[in-house]
């Protein structure tokens, strides 16, 4: 299946992957090859790859969209380290604290 992972900066990672396992707002899914369309919110997460050398990758404030044997992760707020979604889910809550 091929996984793409998108931020307003750009694509952050695009493979091919035999699956991976993503935490969103109503529990945890692993996403397999013909796996069913799926639409799921996360606030902060980590999408861990079941195949390749991938490292996993961290994202915030988005959604997983799987079609048509492909997957689609737009964020906020993607990248290799979980201290900087951390970071940046703190920045959120602050913002509507405020509002």
């Amino acid at each position: 299946m091929m996984l793409q992972v998108f931020t307003p900066a750009g694509l952050q990672f695009s493979g091919d992957i035999e699956g991976f396992v993503i935490d969103t707002n109503t529990g945890r899914r692993t996403i397999l090859q013909r796996h069913g369309d799926y639409l799921g919110f996360f606030d902060v997460t980590r999408i861990t790859m079941l195949s390749g050398d991938a490292e996993p990758l961290f994202a915030a404030s988005g959604y997983v969209h799987v079609a048509g044997g492909q997957a689609t992760v737009l964020a906020e707020s993607a990248g290799s380290s979980e201290e900087s979604m951390d970071a940046f889910a703190a920045r959120m809550r602050g913002i509507w604290q405020d509002v």
